[in-house]
């Protein structure tokens, strides 16, 4: 089994007033874990990548509502596979159904763990598959995911403008992993 790390290189935003490509990313501490982050006038926002899950911390920076409309979240495996995203606040059993909106208010945050949705699953109980931790001895096929894309797909509502952020990682590292 081998397990791959990220790293975050750039976020393409789009709104109906601008878009842009930014390679300003930061590595950031929070509690001893090392977060990724990137920021604008809109929003502060930082990722983890969990042994199961990201994490999303966002900070609103604007002085107007935001919604985060989870069932529009999209994340890209290395693959090239598009899955729905579920933020893990919710019951397994639920986790195909539509979920609730995130209002963030004013200059507030959220911390938001995310899954993809097809890591679910039932056995003897509910449970998360590793997230990007792939089975295979073959490694030309472990070659080939060094340095693929992965991105989140994360459209904010802000007021009633819609907000498009698209982060873009790549496989940095693949080490074995061992349970």
């Amino acid at each position: 089994m081998y397990k791959m790390n990220l790293s975050l290189l750039s976020v393409d935003m789009k709104s109906d007033k601008n878009s842009c490509k930014t390679t300003s990313i930061r590595d950031t501490v929070i509690d001893n874990v090392l977060f990724w982050a990137y920021n604008d006038s809109i929003a502060d926002i930082k990722w983890y990548q969990g042994k199961t899950r990201f994490v999303l911390l966002l900070e609103n920076l604007t002085k107007k509502t935001m919604k985060i409309n989870w069932d529009e979240i999209t994340y890209v495996n290395p693959l090239g596979r598009a899955e729905r995203l579920w933020h893990a606040y919710g019951r397994y059993i639920e986790s195909d159904k539509e979920q609730v909106p995130t209002i963030i208010p004013s200059e507030k945050s959220i911390l938001e763990p995310i899954i993809p949705v097809d890591n679910i699953y039932f056995n003897n109980g509910w449970k998360e598959q590793y997230l990007l931790v792939y089975r295979t001895e073959d490694q030309k096929q472990l070659n080939n995911f060094f340095e693929k894309p992965v991105q989140i797909y994360l459209p904010i509502y802000v007021g009633e403008e819609k907000v498009e952020y698209i982060f873009n990682f790549t496989i940095s590292e693949i080490t074995p992993f061992h349970f």
